[in-house]
């Protein structure tokens, strides 16, 4: 059997989206195309982080968050789908990891996300190996 592209693996949802009640409250389990919705949204000149993604897609449920384990997977998904299939409109190097970090499972890894987003504007600074997008709170999107 063929190995799944991304983009297959984009388009799958599963029983998703669901809300499931638990200690911290509502937690959304959102399917992973609705991530590609939300990155759509990030404007040029802007960035927005795993967390910030999560929580606009949390807020729109009615939930309280959202799987943080599931964002950081399927924000990956996009990135790779996007990728895949040279779709320009899906910003997936505008979406950082928390605290504005860069992420190196994109495609590229981080020397292809830096370079995206040096080419928008934006200054990165390296701390060790990892990578952040400079002055976060001036530059993050509100979704």
């Amino acid at each position: 059997m063929a190995r799944k592209s991304f983009q297959e693996k984009l388009q799958h949802s599963g029983d998703l989206p669901k809300v499931e009640e638990t200690p911290k409250g509502l937690m959304l389990l959102a399917p992973p195309l609705a991530y590609d919705e939300v990155v759509r949204e990030i404007p040029h000149g802007k960035v927005a982080t795993a967390p910030d993604l999560g929580d606009s897609l949390a807020r729109k449920a009615d939930a309280d968050y959202s799987c943080p384990m599931m964002t950081g997977f399927f924000l990956i998904l996009v990135a790779n789908a996007a990728h895949e299939r040279q779709d320009p409109d899906v910003p997936w190097w505008r979406a950082l990891k928390r605290d504005g970090e860069l992420n190196p499972k994109y495609p590229g890894g981080i020397d292809a996300q830096e370079a995206m987003l040096a080419d928008e504007g934006h200054r990165i600074v390296h701390r060790g190996d990892r990578a952040f997008v400079d002055r976060l709170e001036d530059v993050c999107a509100t979704l």
